[in-house]
């Protein structure tokens, strides 16, 4: 229990890692997202798709991790934005380290 008197324990989706305030709800979802997982069905050509899914996860999480501010967070939204919707172009795929927000 934290002070404001509410518990900070969350409880992961152990498929799809989402996070719940109870058990009761992770065993609720459990079901569904299997079912939504299975109906995916990964194909041999999709472990590639996976495995860069599962690189993403690690950096968000590292990223996360440090506990960056507010407008270091809007710098990277907005440039997953822009790769979001013009993934060819190259002039999002560089960070700029220089940049005082990151």
């Amino acid at each position: 229990m934290n002070p404001n008197g509410y518990s900070l324990k969350v409880f992961e989706c152990p498929v799809c890692g989402k996070g719940y305030c109870s058990e009761e709800e992770v065993s609720s979802h459990v079901e569904t997202c299997l079912n939504i997982f299975e109906s995916c069905n990964l194909r041999d050509g999709d472990t590639e798709i996976e495995s860069g899914k599962n690189e993403v996860e690690a950096c968000v999480c590292s990223y996360m991790s440090g506990n960056p501010s507010e407008g270091s967070l809007e710098v990277v939204l907005r440039l997953l934005r822009n790769i979001m919707k013009e993934p060819e172009n190259t002039k999002f795929r560089r960070i700029q380290m220089g940049n005082p927000k990151i």
